[in-house]
């Protein structure tokens, strides 16, 4: 069977960052093949999957959930950060404070003491 078509939504998220809720429009085109898994003998085994078909859904009996199936595609075409804009800077991780709205005023937070080091040739770096 081949499932072939485009889908238009906006969907909510969560800004990884400041976490506000955001809306994102996707855009997705689906071009997939799906096969009916058959028995390969009597004793329940199933065929065993090629190369060539890793590109291809199985499916048991005779129907095929196209919600299901529009559902994962909108999951896979989601970035994996999301971010409400890409200038976001986030929230204070003492305060809570929203940093795109104010400044908080909390001191930068201490170095792990394994990483004095670095931050000492990075001061000489930059004199």
């Amino acid at each position: 069977y081949l499932v072939k078509g485009n889908v238009s939504t906006s969907v909510e998220l969560v800004c990884d960052r400041c976490l506000k809720e955001f809306e994102r429009g996707l855009d997705l085109h689906i071009d997939l093949m799906y096969s009916r898994t058959c028995e390969v003998d009597g004793e329940g085994k199933y065929h065993e999957v090629q190369a060539g078909e890793l590109n291809t859904g199985f499916i048991t009996g005779d129907e095929l959930d196209l919600g299901e199936v529009v559902s994962e595609q909108m999951t896979l075409a989601l970035p994996m950060r999301s971010l409400c804009f890409e200038g976001c800077k986030g929230i204070c991780p003492k305060c809570g404070v929203d940093l795109n709205k104010t400044e908080c005023g909390c001191e930068a937070g201490s170095i792990d003491p394994r990483f004095q080091v670095l931050q000492e040739y990075l001061k000489k770096l930059k004199e």
